[in-house]
């Protein structure tokens, strides 16, 4: 796989649990929320420490971060999504051809996968395939040039 597909899927893990955390945040929110409604407490003279004020706060300034934090994982992956990738994988590396596959669904910039018979993984494809390198050669010129 490219640097680029790792970054592609790194990218799309760091997303669901962005996507995770800002969905735990808002439960927690509206838990606040429904518990000041129907507590009835003094908030102003609250005798556990922290007013309820001063959590549903703190709760509301994480998920802005964390909604912050999903938009510019979003951009990182609208300006990938635009570049041509080359995705090289072997049919005996069952992860890194499903997972080629799934970038390609992606979408956006042009994508290419290369499937080599039996090549094993990263850079032991170029000793199992001695046309590899004149791919690799030829879709940078192709795509780059």
């Amino acid at each position: 796989m490219t640097g680029q597909a790792d970054a592609s899927e790194r990218l799309a893990a760091e997303r669901a649990s962005a996507l995770e955390r800002l969905n735990g945040l808002e439960r927690e929110l509206r838990g606040i929320i429904e518990s000041a409604d129907t507590a009835g407490t003094d908030d102003e003279h609250d005798p556990e420490g922290a007013t309820i004020a001063f959590e549903r706060q703190h709760v509301a300034a994480l998920l802005d971060q964390a909604r912050e934090h999903l938009a510019q994982i979003d951009a990182a992956m609208r300006k990938l999504a635009t570049r041509p990738v080359l995705l090289v994988a072997s049919d005996d590396d069952p992860y890194a051809a499903r997972s080629s596959r799934e970038i390609q669904k992606l979408g956006g910039g042009p994508r290419e996968i290369v499937t080599l018979k039996q090549a094993g993984h990263g850079t032991a494809m170029l000793g199992h395939d001695p046309d590899l390198p004149r791919v690799l050669v030829d879709w940078f010129r192709r795509t780059l040039l």
